[in-house]
């Protein structure tokens, strides 16, 4: 539901960046838009995942997306129990 999704949440990067071409096509603009969010399951596992939307009227005249998702495993090595 939507409190666990806020719970999970503990960081959140909103960027635009906006280009123009002043020789050429002054009136056209590209949009690279990215969102990322950063998210703790636990202790151990944190997982971020980023949508970067892209309109280059140069390249492809519509709408590109792409999604990253990466998993990681935290370990604090000055921590960890010793083993006899």
């Amino acid at each position: 539901s939507i409190e666990v999704i806020r719970y999970c949440i503990y960081k959140l990067e909103q960027r635009i960046n906006l280009y123009s071409d002043y020789l050429g096509k002054t009136g056209n603009i590209d949009v690279d838009y990215t969102i990322t969010a950063f998210m703790k399951i636990n202790d151990y596992l944190s997982t971020n995942l980023i949508i970067q939307c892209l309109y280059d009227d140069n390249a492809i005249k519509r709408v590109q997306l792409r999604e990253v998702f990466g998993l990681a495993i935290n370990l604090n090595l000055l921590e960890l129990p010793a083993f006899k």
